[in-house]
């Protein structure tokens, strides 16, 4: 049997502190390094834990998975044992053409292919071992010293990059797209461009009708 748990935050996290482009800029460091504050402290000292059996996944409120994702990148991790942080394509409302599949590039089939980027990586396609990157956490943008601040997720991204290549940690990115962001800066939403139909046509109907 699998469980769900859900939690709120004892007090509002970046909203007492900023509004606007910075509040977005967040992206809900807050309450994600909550999450994972309580993963690391329910599985310390256990044998999953130290055996880096565990993974590692989010997803925002705005996106959603195809029903096979969490199987895709499970599956990525049995094939390739070396790997710690694996991650997909998502389709992505990046004009009035429609949802592209993003990143675009195309790669090939192997470890190491493409690393999660700045700009290049949407939130909810990423996956990683925890023990592997247990001390990394989401930074708002007050926690920036002496360096601009960016989204909090393309800073995870590129600290996570530098560590892997720095300690010659493998990662991989698949050419599936398994996860759908079908809009972007309040925009409505929008359609896939090689007319794909949605995974839950309900949830484009419910927010086109603002249920």
């Amino acid at each position: 049997m699998k469980k769900l748990f859900l939690y709120n935050l004892e007090q509002p996290g970046e909203r007492n502190n900023v509004s606007g482009v910075r509040l977005w800029h967040c992206a809900g460091a807050t309450a994600l390094n909550d999450a994972l504050d309580r993963a690391a402290k329910t599985y310390q000292n256990t044998g999953k834990l130290q055996r880096n059996e565990l993974l590692i996944a989010h997803l925002d409120d705005d996106d959603t998975w195809h029903p096979y994702h969490l199987q895709n990148l499970v599956d990525i991790y049995h094939r390739f044992p070396s790997v710690h942080f694996a991650w997909s394509k998502g389709y992505f409302c990046a004009s009035r053409a429609g949802a592209i599949k993003y990143p675009y590039t195309q790669l090939p089939d192997t470890v190491n292919n493409m690393p999660p980027t700045s700009g290049m990586t949407l939130h909810s396609t990423v996956s990683w071992k925890m023990k592997t990157f247990l001390s990394f956490r989401y930074r708002r943008d007050w926690e920036f010293v002496n360096e601009s601040y960016q989204p909090a997720d393309g800073d995870m991204w590129q600290r996570m990059s530098h560590f892997m290549r720095a300690n010659n940690i493998s990662y991989y990115h698949t050419s599936l797209t398994t996860v759908e962001h079908l809009e972007e800066g309040g925009s409505k939403p929008c359609t896939k461009a090689d007319n794909e139909s949605v995974w839950y046509p309900d949830q484009l109907f419910m927010k086109n009708e603002k249920i």
